[in-house]
């Protein structure tokens, strides 16, 4: 996984978001504020890194259905 430069709008948007431990994927969700969901994931989730992908609101459960089937 490499580290992508994303400009920080992209945090208060719609999103889907990926959460990884080390390599590993372990979790994908989706949220109209995803820096404030993956906040509260580390107080129940473990992970090290993780992946904003925004995207159009309408298709964010799409999207977080693509990416569990995965």
């Amino acid at each position: 996984m490499g580290a992508a430069i994303q400009e920080i709008n992209v945090l208060c948007r719609p999103s889907v978001y990926l959460l990884y431990d080390a390599q590993t994927l372990v979790y994908v969700g989706q949220s109209k504020t995803p820096q404030s969901r993956v906040l509260q994931h580390r107080g129940d989730k473990t992970f090290t890194a993780f992946k904003i992908l925004r995207c159009l609101p309408d298709r964010r459960k799409y999207w977080e259905d693509v990416l569990i089937r995965r």
